[in-house]
């Protein structure tokens, strides 16, 4: 019979990541760190347990935080596989 693998607390490893941030986006970095402290990508992963790692960001006051990116307004006029798109920031005519 199969028996369901539970991590005991003294059977983690805790491995230390260091993560340079110079010239990189704020949103592929956040990932990337969320990812490790999660700790799914482990073999003994268990969502009831804290199996992430340890990650230490280096130069983070070099992220870049901007981009340029439009905004839309989505309006559905009521027929199926139809939508309206008004964008936000563009200036006016």
């Amino acid at each position: 019979m199969n028996e369901t693998f539970i991590p005991v607390s003294d059977y983690t490893k805790r491995k230390w990541y260091v993560i340079d941030c110079k010239g990189k986006q704020l949103g592929r970095i956040a990932t990337v760190v969320s990812s490790v402290l999660s700790g799914k990508a482990n073999s003994y992963y268990h969502p009831s347990f804290d199996t992430g790692d340890y990650v230490i960001l280096i130069n983070a006051e070099h992220l870049t935080l901007d981009r340029e990116f439009n905004k839309f307004h989505v309006y559905k006029p009521g027929r199926p596989g139809r939508s309206l798109k008004r964008l936000i920031n563009a200036l006016p005519h």
